[in-house]
């Protein structure tokens, strides 16, 4: 599971969200609080230091993106039962589990809204990856092993078992829809037209029906989703050998790139 990420926004501008223990020089800016936690750097295109400050503790980033306009969306999984985004501490479900955190905030790193997603269970709810309409929704991809709550939405699972899942937010940060969707969703992007992509992995050759009812067996595959959670489409390789896509870019043209690897 990634430790960081960064984002470039339009002007340029490159921001890059990682943890440290205790102490941490970021550029120029000695950091020095006890614990894991979360802080905000920003350079310029030069690589000139702008700010750098702390936006949470006990959390791992996952995935940053930028948001028309010049904010930011971070995506991340609690580290502890106990963790903390902005200035407002939050526990996990049951005060157990690891939890996904959504948060949208703008360019100096103030929080702007932020979501808690996940279920009371010991087991781990993760987040994999996301991604940023142009109009601001945004779209999530990860795995959940119980029944999770998104926003106001109940996602259920018939079992313990990893379930990937897609789901999409509003750019006020309310959940317009999940949808369960394979074994293990890796990375996900979007189009101009509202569609989300997404690749995965998995094992044994199945039908693309069993990815779609969020099978928790499968192979790696490429999905297109619409903006109201139906399936447009899916690929699969023709074998059942583990495969596994790590990463997705959707071009200004519509074509679906993905970088992973294959075994034969």
């Amino acid at each position: 599971m990634r430790r960081s990420a960064l984002a470039v926004t339009a002007d340029d501008t490159i921001h890059f969200v990682g943890t440290f223990s205790d102490t941490a020089m970021i550029g120029d800016t000695l950091l020095a609080i006890p614990g894991l936690n979360l802080f905000l750097a920003t350079f310029t295109s030069s690589g000139e230091q702008v700010r750098v400050r702390v936006i949470g503790s006990e959390l791992r980033p996952v995935a940053l993106e930028p948001v028309p306009g010049g904010d930011l969306v971070l995506g991340a999984t609690s580290r502890d039962t106990s963790f903390m985004i902005g200035t407002t501490t939050l526990n996990t479900f049951a005060n157990m589990g690891v939890d996904i955190l959504l948060a949208r905030m703008d360019r100096y790193g103030n929080i702007i809204w932020y979501d808690q997603s996940g279920g009371p269970s010991y087991l781990s709810d993760n987040i994999a990856d996301l991604a940023v309409h142009p109009d601001g929704a945004i779209a999530i991809t990860g795995r959940i092993r119980s029944d999770a709550q998104f926003d106001t939405i109940l996602q259920t699972v018939p079992d313990i078992n990893p379930h990937g899942f897609v789901a999409r937010y509003s750019a006020g940060g309310t959940a317009q829809w999940v949808k369960l969707f394979g074994y293990e969703p890796e990375a996900v992007d979007v189009d101009a037209d509202g569609n989300c992509y997404v690749a995965g992995f998995g094992a044994n050759h199945i039908d693309p029906a069993d990815i779609i009812s969020g099978n928790p067996s499968g192979v790696h595959y490429l999905a297109s989703i619409d903006s109201v959670g139906e399936v447009n489409w899916v690929v699969m390789p023709d074998d059942g050998n583990y495969g596994f896509a790590h990463d997705i870019e959707v071009n200004a043209d519509g074509d679906v790139w993905v970088a992973g690897n294959h075994r034969t």
